[in-house]
């Protein structure tokens, strides 16, 4: 009985560590502004965005983002290679370093329903030339 129960067990934590997904990133700055206030700088960027996850989905599309404070936030809309839409929204205090959260929101087909939340970290970022990559984590 402990045998079989140590095989369950087994089991069941090898197909919970296959259960999570990896995604690679990549935003390119399309636009930015700011300006300068008595608070700080504020600034709004538009960019690009591309990801490809490690479960074989893929997508593009664009995101619309504020900087103020060092507190980044934003909103996207991705289409995917089956052309379904998902939306979602991302959360980083640079202050704070490289991590952040990002939410999907719903959308179309298979992301109707789907509000995960999960943990990017920004691996490069060169906004001399406007190119930032991210991995996120969810589980």
């Amino acid at each position: 009985m402990i045998k079989i129960f140590t095989l369950l067990t087994a089991i069941i934590f090898s197909f919970s560590a296959f259960a999570e997904t990896t995604t690679k990133i990549v935003f390119k700055i399309i636009n930015a502004q700011s300006v300068e206030t008595s608070e700080g700088t504020y600034m709004q960027v538009e960019a690009d965005i591309v990801t490809k996850s490690s479960n074989g989905l893929e997508d593009e599309g664009r995101c619309l983002v504020t900087r103020e404070k060092g507190v980044l936030s934003g909103r996207c809309m991705h289409t995917d290679t089956d052309g379904d839409i998902r939306y979602s929204k991302f959360y980083r205090d640079t202050n704070k370093g490289n991590i952040g959260i990002n939410t999907n929101l719903g959308g179309t087909g298979k992301w109707a329903n789907n509000t995960e939340s999960c943990e990017y970290n920004v691996q490069i970022r060169n906004l001399n030339v406007g190119l930032v990559y991210a991995e996120m984590v969810c589980p």
